[in-house]
C-alpha cells in the first residue's frame, strides 16, 4: 500500500539526538553482587573500602639489610664484628621487617670483604629510611573505588589486597533486538534466491555485549503491524531497551513508525543526517526503542553514534568522547542537501595523517568496513576541497592505521 511521504517537523543533527538521548534514557536501578574477580569492565554501584591495613607490619622498600639507626647516630660503626641475625638481618622487598630494627639500607650501598665481614658503603640519613610503616600503601576503611567508575585490572589487584571478596555493579541493561522483513532469513550455510541474511542482529548484538549490556535477539518478525505489535510488546516487557531494524523508512511495507506511534511516545522520527537517516526513538512502557534502519551500514552508524550511548545512560556513565585527529583530505567532496557522515580511508604519512573517502568506488561490505579508519561530520551545505584539514574521529585504534611506505613511523 502505497503511503505519501511527509518531512518530519524535526529531524535533530548529530548533537541534538545525543541530547536527546541524554534527556530521555535514565540510569537503571539494578545493582547485583559479583566476585571480585569477575567484575573487569564492570561499573561500580557503590563505594567500595578497604578492610584492610597494607603494610599492617613495618616492611622494607627494597631489597636491603635491616639496621638499628642508633647504631648510625655517631656516624659510620665499624661493622667488622656484625654478625646476621644480631646486628642486622637481610629483607626482601614488601617482607615484613623483623622486630628490633627500624631502619634498612640498599643492598646497593652494602659488600662483603674476603673474609665475610659487612661494610656500610652508604649510611642511613635517618631512622626509618626505606621502610615502609603500616598503611602507608592502603588505610583501612580507604575508598578504594568510588560508585560510577568502570573496573579495570588495576582495581581488581585492589579488591584483593583489600580483602573485598564480592564488588557492588550496576546490573548490565538487557536489550532486546527485533529484525523485521519479509526477505530475511536465519544464518544458514545456504541463502535462499532473492532472500537476505539477517546480519544486522548479530552485528549489532556483538556491538551492545562490547559496550555492557545483554543482548537479547529475537525471532525474525514479518512486515506485519499486527506482528510487529505482538513482537515489541514482549521485547519491552522482557529487556530494558528494544531495537526494531528496519520498518522505519518509506516502503510500502514499513509499519514500525505507525507501531511505535500507537504503542508509545515517539520522540524522533528520523534524524537529520545521513547514512543512518531513518533511525527512530520512541518510548514505549516506559523503555526506550531505537528504530535502526536496515541497510547494513546506517545501522552500523546508527549503533556507533547512538546505541553505544544509550547503553552508557542506563548504566549511567558519560557518554563517549571522539578520538579527534587532524587528516588532510585527498579529493573533492561536493556539498550535501543534509548533514552527512563521511567515512574516511586513513594513511599515515612523514607529514601527517592523509584521508580518502570510503565511499563509492564500487567497493564491497568487506571493502568498506576494511578502509573505514575514521569519519568526518559534515553539516548541510558544507563542501570540502583538496588539500583541505579537517577533524575526524578515529574509527579503530591509532596503531591500526596504515602507514604509508617511507612514513619513518
Amino acid at each position: 500500500m502505497y503511503r505519501k511521504y511527509r518531512e518530519p517537523e524535526s529531524m535533530p543533527r548529530r548533537h541534538e539526538m545525543t541530547a536527546l538521548i541524554g534527556t530521555h534514557i535514565k540510569p537503571l536501578e539494578k545493582t547485583e553482587q559479583v566476585p571480585f574477580t569477575e567484575s573487569i569492565d564492570r561499573i561500580c554501584a557503590e563505594d567500595v573500602f578497604s578492610r584492610n591495613e597494607l603494610p599492617n607490619r613495618p616492611a622494607s622498600s627494597m631489597d636491603s639489610i635491616g639496621v638499628r639507626y642508633s647504631d648510625f647516630e655517631k656516624g659510620n660503626p665499624d661493622t667488622g664484628g656484625w654478625i646476621e641475625g644480631r646486628e642486622f638481618v637481610f629483607c626482601n622487598t614488601g617482607v615484613m621487617i623483623p622486630e628490633g630494627y627500624d631502619t634498612v639500607i640498599p643492598v646497593e650501598g652494602i659488600d662483603f670483604d674476603a673474609e665475610g665481614k659487612l661494610i656500610i658503603r652508604k649510611t642511613p640519613a635517618q631512622r626509618g629510611a626505606g621502610v615502609v610503616k603500616p598503611g602507608e600503601q592502603m588505610r583501612r576503611g580507604e575508598t578504594l573505588i568510588p560508585a560510577g567508575t568502570k573496573i579495570t585490572p588495576a582495581h581488581i589487584g585492589l579488591f584483593a589486597s583489600g580483602g573485598v571478596q564480592e564488588v557492588p555493579v550496576r546490573s548490565k541493561p538487557t536489550v532486546s533486538i527485533l529484525p523485521t522483513g519479509h526477505e530475511l532469513v536465519p544464518v544458514t550455510g545456504k541463502l535462499p534466491p532473492g532472500k537476505a541474511v539477517d546480519s544486522n542482529s548479530h552485528m549489532l548484538a556483538a556491538f551492545l555485549a562490547r559496550w555492557g549490556a545483554i543482548p537479547l535477539l529475537k525471532p525474525i518478525v514479518t512486515d506485519d503491524f499486527d506482528a510487529i505489535s505482538k513482537a515489541l510488546e514482549e521485547a519491552v516487557t522482557q529487556a530494558d531497551m528494544a531495537i526494531i531494524i528496519a520498518g522505519s523508512s518509506k516502503g510500502s511495507e514499513d509499519y514500525t513508525m505507525d507501531v511505535l506511534e500507537k504503542m508509545g511516545h515517539i520522540i524522533v522520527h528520523e534524524l537529520g543526517h545521513g547514512p543512518g537517516k531513518h533511525t527512530s526513538l520512541a518510548m514505549v512502557r516506559g523503555k526506550p526503542v531505537f528504530g535502526i534502519p536496515g541497510p547494513p551500514f546506517g545501522a552500523q552508524l546508527a549503533a556507533e553514534l547512538y546505541l553505544r550511548d544509550a547503553v552508557r545512560a542506563l548504566l549511567g556513565r558519560p557518554f563517549a568522547m571522539p578520538h579527534m585527529i587532524e587528516v588532510v583530505l585527498t579529493g573533492e567532496y561536493p556539498a550535501r542537501p543534509f548533514d552527512f557522515c563521511e567515512r574516511l580511508h586513513v594513511t599515515l604519512t612523514k607529514d601527517g595523517y592523509r584521508a580518502y573517502s570510503a565511499f563509492g568506488g564500487g567497493r564491497t561490505r568487506a571493502e568498506m568496513i576494511a578502509c573505514s579508519h575514521a569519519m568526518c561530520y559534515r553539516g548541510s551545505g558544507v563542501s570540502y576541497r583538496e588539500g583541505d584539514r579537517v577533524q575526524a574521529e578515529l574509527l579503530c585504534a591509532p596503531e591500526d592505521i596504515p602507514r604509508d611506505e617511507g612514513a619513518g613511523v
